[in-house]
């Protein structure tokens, strides 16, 4: 932002040589436009990384609802897969790296304790907030050509690889040979995990054993057919995306669902589903959204609904920020973007890079990988715009907000700065876990522009305990509220 108006927003600058080193794996640097934003590269020996990101928003096609058809297509169970076998490494420690392991990345995944762990062509890695670790066949890894991530709920990590399926549980690494390998990898509330790989098969793990789904439990089957992506809703129910090697007259029934008890078989209003291991994705509100050819699909529980816009079409990857937005990225196109409103997205253009991969994490950090960057770009959580609008309909003011806290964790002092487009009334305020009000940093009529106050926690005249507190912005718009601790 510059004075009072927003255009097209540089939030990033060319970062080139600093940052790659010719023949090692490097650690970024933050790089900044004045104070716009602040990204962080990982990279390993690549091409020269030029991010020069930028950010604009535009409205998307209409929405419309559509007719899915369906058909129940078997009961079955599965079989218990008796030639999946499972290998134990104990002595897996991994290799402290200044950055991800060498090779293109193919997926990332943060977990809930702040870790993010990337699936690369030739081993995985785990970045902690502090430092990355490589884990590869030279560390002791039973597996390699990673295509997928995913993490449970205990913060352990699995992995879908060339021979199958690898967990890491916090202590070992444990690899489950499957014939044929895996291509993408997720878990069911039950903590069950799902795989698919082979042809016209899927795989599922229930704690002790492997099962195996194919067309005479009800899958679909066809010698045209690839299975793709899977992923779980909140019900337990598995969904599987299947792409056609060629178009047909007739119906393909690309969409598979698996209730525990029977299959059933779905027809997109479109020939394929986004081939690669990305493609599906259920949100927090448990809506599947799935990406085709023509657009995004949208399934609530109640109907389906479909937007033909072009940026959703080459759509691969997608996940979903604390603050509750979806972003997207395509693998084909240099735009990686958030929905901002029904009708708004917010595109952010990189130079020359094409995202394959985006995750966000607990913290609001938006991490993503391309090709042929090689490595991992970080945007920090606190630096994200929140698009919201000033009135109803497509002639409202679009108005960008934001609220940034540095540095965060602090130990005294923290910096505050807000945003603002318009002149407006504010209220800065910073409240306990609890909703007490601890202090007011800022209150009364601000002209458009940016601001700054500083939070001194120890003149506060009480002795405030280390962990989190909430700074919270209201009157300009939608409330923002951004979480920051308190280090003693």
């Amino acid at each position: 932002m510059h004075g009072s108006a927003w255009g097209h927003v540089h939030v990033g600058r060319r970062c080139v040589g600093a940052i790659v080193s010719a023949c090692c794996l490097s650690l970024g640097s933050p790089i900044r436009a004045g104070d716009d934003a602040f990204w962080t590269l990982y990279t390993v020996d690549g091409p020269s990384v030029d991010l020069r990101p930028s950010l604009a928003f535009r409205q998307v096609a209409p929405w419309r609802a559509v007719e899915v058809p369906s058909i129940v297509s078997g009961t079955g169970r599965g079989v218990r897969a008796t030639d999946v076998v499972s290998v134990v490494a104990e002595d897996v420690l991994g290799r402290p790296t200044p950055g991800v392991v060498s090779g293109q990345l193919q997926a990332l995944a943060a977990d809930s304790q702040g870790n993010l762990w990337a699936a690369c062509l030739t081993g995985i890695s785990r970045f902690d907030g502090q430092g990355w670790v490589g884990f590869t066949r030279s560390e002791g890894l039973a597996d390699e050509a990673f295509s997928d991530v995913t993490v449970d709920s205990r913060g352990g990590a699995w992995a879908s690889g060339a021979n199958g399926v690898t967990h890491f549980n916090g202590r070992r690494w444990t690899h489950y040979r499957i014939p044929g390998g895996c291509r993408s990898i997720a878990v069911a509330p039950t903590g069950d995990i799902w795989a698919t790989g082979g042809w016209m098969s899927a795989f599922r793990f229930d704690g002790e054993s492997w099962w195996r789904y194919g067309p005479e439990d009800g899958m679909p089957g066809s010698p045209r057919l690839t299975i793709g992506r899977v992923t779980v809703d909140k019900a337990g129910v598995a969904w599987i995306g299947c792409t056609y090697s060629e178009f047909s007259s007739g119906s393909t029934y690309n969409l598979a669902s698996f209730d525990g008890r029977q299959w059933v078989l779905h027809d997109l209003p479109s020939p394929r589903i986004i081939e690669n291991t990305y493609g599906l994705y259920v949100d927090g509100k448990n809506r599947l959204l799935v990406c085709t050819e023509y657009g995004l699909a949208v399934c609530d529980g109640g109907g389906w609904q479909v937007c033909d816009d072009p940026f959703f079409s080459q759509a691969r990857s997608m996940s979903e920020d604390p603050a509750g937005r979806l972003w997207f990225c395509g693998g084909v196109t240099n735009e990686v973007g958030f929905l901002a409103g029904e009708r708004e997205l917010a595109a952010i253009t990189l130079a020359n890079i094409v995202p394959l991969s985006v995750s966000a994490d607990a913290h609001g950090n938006l991490w993503l990988t391309g090709d042929p960057m090689h490595g991992v770009a970080c945007w920090a959580g606190s630096d994200i715009p929140t698009a919201v609008r000033n009135g109803s309909g497509p002639t409202g003011a679009l108005l960008i907000e934001r609220l940034r806290v540095s540095p965060n964790p602090f130990n005294q002092q923290v910096e505050v700065r807000f945003a603002l487009d318009a002149p407006a009334r504010i209220a800065l305020q910073v409240f306990d876990v609890t909703g007490q009000l601890v202090t007011t940093l800022a209150q009364g009529a601000y002209p458009a522009g940016n601001h700054a106050v500083v939070w001194d926690a120890a003149r506060d005249g009480r002795d405030l305990a280390s962990g989190v507190y909430l700074c919270r912005l209201t009157g300009a718009g939608q409330p923002i509220v951004r979480k920051v601790s308190l280090a003693r």
